[in-house]
């Protein structure tokens, strides 16, 4: 279990417990109009809304984004990471704080696109920086690769798939920023999600770019 708190300066706490290995929301989970599959509904989503009631990583965000209708996004805040190894401590502005907890969420949704991301998720590093999210990007993929050549297969050495992914999940920001407009009266959950987006371009950019952000690492 991962726990965010959050004390708003000047305001209320709130606390958020995840599960990286939780289950999927109810399908008739109370949930805001938003969070149904087919509103904005992402372009290269592969999910059936005839199956499917909501959008898996809208119903695990939804409850958040609720909390932070009307929290600008340079409201101060402290924030509070506990997992069962270590506690990180941060003082920031309420969009940091957002882009940290709803990449967590959205990562270990049962989104089938965001689920390429569920090890990082379990392995979360809050407050990371663009490099350290390269690395542990390109660190986490290789090592499912290795995996999949024990067990006989041909490993993605070149991140073929890895940019194909991040080409995916820029689609998804996009279109889910769309998605949570309509619920984000003030700017503090849209500015986190764009964030996001932002992160996720830079991590597609350094793929081209052939690493050379990390190559300083290995001399």
């Amino acid at each position: 279990m991962i726990v965010y708190t959050l004390d708003i300066q000047g305001g209320p706490t709130h606390t958020f417990a995840v599960d990286p290995r939780r289950a999927e929301p109810a399908a008739d989970a109370d949930l805001p109009s938003w969070a149904d599959l087919r509103y904005h509904q992402c372009t290269n989503c592969p999910l059936d809304g005839n199956q499917h009631a909501h959008c898996p990583a809208a119903a695990d965000t939804a409850a958040i984004v609720s909390q932070f209708v009307d929290v600008v996004s340079y409201t101060k805040v402290k924030v509070t990471v506990r997992t069962d190894e270590r506690t990180y401590v941060k003082d920031c502005d309420v969009q940091t704080a957002l882009h940290s907890i709803l990449g967590l969420v959205m990562a270990t949704s049962a989104c089938p696109i965001l689920g390429e991301l569920h090890a990082m998720g379990e392995n979360h590093l809050p407050f990371s920086t663009t490099k350290e999210t390269i690395y542990r990007t390109c660190s986490n993929y290789l090592l499912k690769e290795f995996f999949q050549a024990r067990k006989g297969g041909t490993p993605d050495y070149e991140l073929v798939g890895l940019r194909k992914l991040y080409d995916d999940l820029q689609t998804v920001n996009t279109c889910f920023v769309k998605r949570i407009s309509d619920a984000a009266v003030r700017d503090a959950s849209l500015n986190a999600l764009v964030s996001l987006f932002s992160v996720a371009v830079l991590v597609r950019h350094s793929l081209d770019d052939d690493l050379d952000q990390l190559a300083d690492l290995f001399g």
